[in-house]
């Protein structure tokens, strides 16, 4: 950046709640301090609640106004504007309108997208919106994806060379938890396998629970473990649910972080994620398993094909039933060695390429390429 005393204005998701889009934020605003950058942050994150009914749509309404007139009316002359795009039809009016004072600013625009349904929300956006949608794009100095895959969210909307690849990393904190732990033992006589996400259906975890229920069925020496926060879109009960089924080897730590999670993953052979989720990103979830050598059962969303490759970091089935994993838990279950491979080369493959350090220099670069020269 040619005048370091300009700040950047950021409009970005701030845990809580965590998601995968606010432990990018988390890296994100620790970069640009250490590197001495100054910012502004505005924080697009909600709750998780019961999205419905006209006091809701009131207080979004507001909340947007408010920080499209922070952005008009921001104390200093900023070098540019970074969003984290939306990916429903009422986040891309909200962009439209914070990318609106932006340009009454004369602000550089850069945007990052924390998913891989930027385009269906597009498509389905009625007419006007998509027209403001893309004059933004057409504007922007740069689109920033998480994997290769999800490039393809913008073909016609943003030249391909103006669409750059910064995959998610892991922080700093959890991946020193992760060098310092000792591999699994991948000759245990029980396995232990993990779903880690917010407690979203289209996530997977009711899959995951019934997954656990045929495993004990079927006699698999395999116990369960699943962690995250309850949400408005919580349908099932885990503990309910355990209860239910006499579940034994079915456990629910709730919402966990920091040396909670780190054990959590450090006990864990495998990472079970049948993720259907419509806007499905790059899961840093994985990718914190990666770390830890955890073999991946997942599901072909988003940009997890980028990530997970058959048979080598672990297997993708299509969405939808717990009968599918079934056999693939199986099989490792009774193939230690294989286990071992996989487990193993995702280690390798994290450290080197899924750290903060990484993600951090990728993203701030993009940056410097976009602000004011």
């Amino acid at each position: 950046m040619s005048d370091a005393r300009r700040p950047l204005l950021l409009a970005v998701s701030i845990p809580p709640p965590v998601t995968g889009q606010g432990v990018a934020t988390r890296m994100l605003l620790r970069a640009l301090e250490r590197e001495g950058l100054p910012f502004r942050a505005l924080n697009l994150a909600y709750p998780f609640q019961p999205r419905a009914g006209l006091l809701w749509r009131l207080g979004r309404a507001l909340k947007v106004l408010g920080m499209a007139l922070r952005i008009l009316f921001a104390p200093r002359r900023c070098g540019l504007f970074y969003l984290q795009l939306g990916q429903s039809k009422g986040s891309l009016a909200r962009d439209a309108v914070l990318c609106a004072a932006a340009r009454l600013r004369r602000l550089p625009l850069l945007f990052h997208v924390h998913g891989g349904g930027y385009r269906a929300a597009y498509d389905a956006a009625p007419g006007w919106l998509r027209a403001c949608a893309r004059f933004f794009l057409r504007r922007a100095r740069g689109v920033v994806v998480l994997s290769p895959g999800l490039r393809a969210m913008f073909d016609g909307l943003v030249e391909p060379a103006r669409v750059w690849v910064v995959p998610n990393g892991v922080e700093e904190d959890l991946r020193c938890a992760a060098e310092a732990a000792p591999a699994p033992d991948y000759a245990a006589p029980e396995l232990r396998a993990l779903f880690l996400s917010n407690l979203i259906e289209s996530k997977g975890y009711v899959e995951f629970l019934e997954l656990a229920r045929r495993a004990r069925d079927e006699g698999l020496p395999v116990s369960f473990s699943l962690a995250g926060n309850r949400t408005e879109e919580s349908t099932v009960d885990p503990e309910a649910f355990a209860r239910e089924h006499r579940l034994e080897r079915l456990e629910y730590a709730g919402p966990v972080g920091g040396e909670a999670k780190a054990a959590l993953l450090a006990r864990s052979h495998l990472f079970v994620f049948p993720t259907r989720y419509p806007v499905e990103g790059q899961p840093i979830s994985i990718l914190e398993a990666f770390h830890f050598g955890l073999a991946v059962l997942s599901t072909p969303a988003g940009g997890i094909p980028d990530v997970v490759a058959e048979g080598r970091n672990g297997f993708l089935v299509a969405p939808g039933t717990a009968e599918r994993l079934l056999p693939l838990l199986r099989r490792l279950a009774d193939d230690r060695a294989e286990l071992r491979r996989i487990g193993e080369a995702n280690r390798a493959e994290a450290r080197a390429r899924y750290t903060e350090a990484a993600h951090a220099a990728a993203l701030l670069d993009c940056i410097r390429r976009s602000a004011r020269s």
